[in-house]
């Protein structure tokens, strides 16, 4: 563990960590326990092996414990990673402003000079930018608060329900067969095991939420300011066509202001992007990977579950069809993001024709300033998969096809 990081966490998930890393450890090791035995009975069943409830089949404990123990130490090195915020400060200003903001409008219009006086890193940039979408789109930031409340709420009814369900399984044939002690105990465990997989189910649904929030905001920002362009230019082109358009020079010249301060604006959602992009490539490419990987393993186990066990099977298949929701969606979406965020190229080629035609030469120097910066280099902007290659249309299909391919290959080498 990375100790400074660590004991920046709050108590409560400093312990979570604690248990979670006493786990994992456990249930790896018990993945060769099926063969060599170096654990009792008695100390498998008070510890909550999962195998006790699972079935006789070894093939499906030593599959079913592989998956026990793969998402916890997949998750865990994921859920620790996702904390390391400090390689995007543009991120962490997006959590802090989300966070500040109130019910109360006098206080969001200070919100600005509250974050300057509170936090000493953080982006000014993107504090200009969630100023811009809070006055002229709809985010919704309170909204989105109340609906994360509601998800918490849900997860946490949904964990204790969860928790009665294991605790019943095969309690009457336990009570039978085993001391009250050792009941008790398993009961604990298993409590311990439940608070684990709340902690990974909040984290996992914390980091998606947030994300498809920042993605929601930027695809608004990114509808108004295409559509602020598109209505000042025809209305500068619609002008300069006049006979008489030097009568309406002034006018001309606040258009052209505004239309000026709208690049400027984009040219601060790119910066946005480009500096949150290192955390979510990131996030995004773990992501893609433990899914990938676990659901291979989710597919080869329910190979070897017997039809009978549809309560295994149910579990099973849910898990799978989430890794692929969000295998599909977190690169679909990544990539639909990418292609409207650089469709600005062709509204500035058009600004850019649209300058050449009018006698300002301080404007056309301006634009072709922001069309050399933003188009002209041919840079593509955007999410990246991992720390090179940015998530088009194109790279999506690809890793369809990867997968499609990964799912062939690993069935022929896990066909026994």
């Amino acid at each position: 563990m990375d100790s400074p990081l660590f004991w920046q966490l709050p108590r409560l998930d400093q312990l979570r960590y604690l248990i979670w890393t006493l786990m994992t450890i456990y249930y790896i090791t018990l993945c060769t326990d099926i063969k060599y035995h170096y654990y009792s009975d008695t100390f498998r069943f008070i510890t909550n092996d999962p195998t006790i409830i699972i079935g006789n089949g070894e093939k499906i404990k030593q599959i079913s414990l592989l998956l026990i123990a793969y998402y916890f130490s997949a998750i865990y090195l994921f859920t620790y990673d996702s904390f390391r915020t400090h390689s995007s400060l543009s991120m962490r200003t997006f959590i802090i402003y989300s966070r500040e903001f109130t019910d109360d409008y006098n206080l969001n219009c200070k919100l600005l000079k509250i974050i300057q006086q509170k936090y000493h890193h953080y982006s000014h940039t993107t504090c200009l930018l969630l100023q811009y979408a809070q006055k002229n789109v709809r985010t919704k930031i309170l909204e989105f608060k109340k609906f994360f409340s509601h998800i918490h709420h849900g997860v946490c009814i949904s964990n204790v329900l969860m928790d009665i369900c294991f605790q019943s399984i095969k309690l009457n044939k336990f009570i039978k067969t085993r001391t009250i002690w050792q009941i008790l105990l398993r009961s604990i465990s298993i409590h311990c095991f439940m608070i684990v997989v709340y902690f990974m189910i909040s984290s996992m649904y914390t980091l998606s939420l947030v994300e498809i929030f920042t993605i929601r905001i930027v695809t608004k920002i990114i509808g108004k300011i295409k559509m602020e362009i598109n209505k000042i230019i025809g209305l500068i082109e619609m002008k300069i066509q006049m006979d008489d358009y030097r009568k309406y020079s002034l006018q001309l010249q606040l258009m052209k202001t505004k239309l000026n301060n709208q690049y400027r604006t984009y040219t601060r959602l790119i910066i946005f992007i480009e500096q949150i992009q290192p955390y979510v490539a990131k996030m995004n490419i773990w992501g893609i990977v433990v899914n990938i990987v676990g659901s291979q393993i989710v597919i080869n186990c329910i190979k070897h579950i017997e039809n009978d066990d549809y309560f295994l099977l149910i579990i099973l298949y849910y898990v799978l069809l989430i890794e692929l929701m969000i295998i599909i969606l977190l690169s679909y979406v990544t990539s639909k993001l990418n292609s409207y965020l650089n469709s600005i190229r062709m509204d500035l080629q058009h600004t850019c024709c649209m300058a050449m035609k009018t006698t300002d030469v301080y404007f056309k120097f301006k634009m072709a300033t922001i069309y050399e910066r933003i188009v002209h280099n041919r840079k593509q902007w955007g999410i990246r998969i991992g720390p090179i290659t940015l998530l088009t249309k194109l790279v999506f299909f690809k890793l369809m096809i990867f997968y499609a391919r990964f799912i062939v290959l690993s069935s022929k080498l896990f066909k026994n």
